[in-house]
């Protein structure tokens, strides 16, 4: 259907329904496009993105190709976000910096960042051995050979262990993860909830290094889901719509994965390196130094002061928040 058409007959159903007339404020997060459909109900909306706020708005059984051929409900989405963005009367924001900033390349708006809290409970308690590995099946076939390698020429083969994840825990709890000394990831998206709940558990994480992971994305195309297109296995070679004449580096395209300084420079705002006391790991020798030689009792220490007043803080953002766009 027509997506216009079916925004107006929707509109035209809910208007006199009670409950809709009772309701203060719209949040749409996942797709975060989604707001459009409330815009004529005129309340509050709180546009809080989790992933390129393009989904929704590129990619259907309509349309496979996504916004390459046609990208005019992305641009008429990112039209709206901008017109939002200017009026205290809704909020523009995301739960990672990565979207935060993506949402201000293309619309100019100076987005909220406001992180997912996720905190689930348990805390790191190591009594086993392993340490988790979190990533794709392909990375971890390329990779274990490395990390054998430098475990042997290090003398440490049988005092370290690798476990992926999955395969120790076909489910696991969160009272399985805080029980390993530490996860190693290498991330399919430049932010997901299991880093959240991982990071709020304290729990010792240890990413690729930025300049690795750029790297590898233009050269053998990990880490797919940093675009849009990627998540319907596209390579991009440039964004569909322009930036916004107020971006601050128009020429670092966040859809060219062709381009290793452009996928640098965004991913660098990945939830990996802005969260702080996450290790960085540039080769399977220096993965292996890290987990042999640093305290990891003392890092899990670091994260859990950091969680204790980052809840408070990102309590206090959303009252703040909820504050102003129901008062405007």
């Amino acid at each position: 259907p027509d997506p216009e058409d079916l925004i107006a007959r929707f509109y035209r159903a809910y208007k006199d329904d009670l409950q809709m007339t009772d309701i203060n404020a719209f949040v749409c997060s996942h797709p975060s496009a989604m707001c459009e459909v409330f815009e004529a109900f005129e309340k509050p909306l709180l546009v809080y993105a989790t992933t390129r706020f393009e989904m929704a708005r590129c990619f259907s059984d309509a349309n496979p190709q996504g916004c390459a051929t046609n990208p005019s409900r992305w641009l008429r989405w990112a039209q709206s976000v901008a017109k939002w963005g200017q009026n205290r009367h809704h909020f523009v924001g995301a739960n990672n910096r990565y979207d935060a900033e993506y949402i201000r390349h293309f619309t100019g708006v100076i987005s909220s960042w406001i992180p997912s809290h996720c905190e689930k409970g348990p805390s790191y308690n190591p009594t086993r051995k392993e340490v988790l590995l979190a990533m794709p099946q392909g990375i971890e076939n390329a990779l274990m050979p490395l990390f054998k390698q430098a475990l042997a020429s290090a003398g440490l083969l049988g005092r370290i262990t690798f476990a992926h994840v999955r395969r120790l825990y076909p489910r696991y709890t969160y009272s399985d993860l805080v029980q390993h000394p530490a996860i190693v990831v290498f991330p399919y998206q430049v932010s997901v909830m299991s880093f959240f709940e991982q990071f709020r558990m304290n729990i010792p994480i240890l990413a690729p290094s930025p300049d690795l992971v750029a790297h590898w994305i233009v050269q053998a195309g990990v880490m797919p889901q940093r675009t849009w297109a990627g998540t319907f296995d596209q390579k991009p070679m440039g964004s569909p719509i322009p930036p916004s004449p107020s971006a601050s580096h128009p020429e670092a395209d966040p859809n060219d994965d062709t381009n290793v300084t452009s996928v640098l420079h965004w991913i660098r705002m990945s939830d990996y390196y802005t969260f702080p006391h996450v290790l960085q790991w540039g080769s399977a020798e220096e993965l292996v130094a890290l987990i042999a030689n640093l305290d990891l009792h003392m890092e899990s220490h670091h994260m859990r002061m950091h969680n204790l007043d980052e809840g408070r803080r990102i309590r206090d953002q959303w009252k703040d928040v909820l504050q102003t766009v129901l008062t405007a």
